[in-house]
């Protein structure tokens, strides 16, 4: 059971990287495209330095300020760089797509490994290899959550100043399976320290996904129900 928990720990860990890259990349696509450019940021190519460096800031139409200092530069070295923001309820869009697509794929990867132990069990417990147990797959869950569960404890010390407060983001990015969710719960909270009791629950029960995954995957596995197939076949039949 030990050696289960660990693989699924490993493929849960390797779905949050690519729920990570997910965020990553629905963020940067959306930026890209539905971006609104709301300035104009002018850099100077420092010869001696071999940098570039930011000398003014025009508005978005490229009109420039009434301090602007532009002409005391070789306007030959000037590069304008638009400054472009993604408006607020665009960003929502992103988030909330990025995490439907998350929450997809990563319930797709677990469910499967589960369903496959479960599933492999029938054989092993019809032979007397193995004694039935209907909450192996519990079992399977909260050995795989028990990283999660220290990260969990990291915020729980962080909220009470014991460690370093400033930890929210480094919590959401090794959650990043729930990415929308954690950035809600955080609401306007700058630090671990400001994060409400209520808050600190919310983020505690997101942790109990993984058993409760495990136990219904596992438990359909073991049954040998394979929703996939009966929605195909339903639809063929159909």
């Amino acid at each position: 059971m030990f050696k289960s928990g660990v693989k699924l720990f490993t493929r849960f860990a390797i779905g949050t990287v690519m729920c990570l890259i997910v965020f990553f990349s629905f963020n940067f696509a959306i930026t890209a495209g539905f971006s609104d450019v709301i300035g104009q940021k002018i850099f100077y190519y420092n010869e001696e330095t071999g940098r570039e460096e930011q000398v003014c800031y025009h508005d978005a139409e490229n009109n420039p300020p009434e301090n602007c200092v532009c002409a005391d530069y070789d306007p030959t070295r000037l590069n304008a760089l638009a400054d472009r923001k993604l408006s607020q309820e665009r960003q929502t869009i992103s988030l909330v797509l990025a995490q439907i697509f998350s929450a997809v794929m990563i319930t797709g990867i677990l469910c499967g490994t589960v369903w496959e132990m479960g599933n492999k069990d029938i054989s092993a417990v019809k032979h007397g290899r193995k004694k039935e147990n209907i909450f192996s797959g519990l079992y399977i869950g909260l050995i795989a959550a028990v990283p999660s569960l220290v990260v969990f404890a990291l915020l729980v010390l962080s909220h009470y100043k014991v460690l370093n407060p400033n930890f929210l983001d480094t919590y959401r990015l090794l959650n990043s399976h729930f990415h929308y969710f954690i950035t809600l719960i955080y609401s306007s909270a700058d630090n671990a320290a400001e994060l409400t009791e209520k808050g600190l629950v919310l983020c505690g029960a997101l942790h109990l996904y993984l058993p409760v995954i495990s136990l219904i995957s596992y438990a359909f596995g073991y049954k040998d129900i394979n929703l996939i197939e009966r929605i195909t076949y339903k639809k063929k039949v159909g």
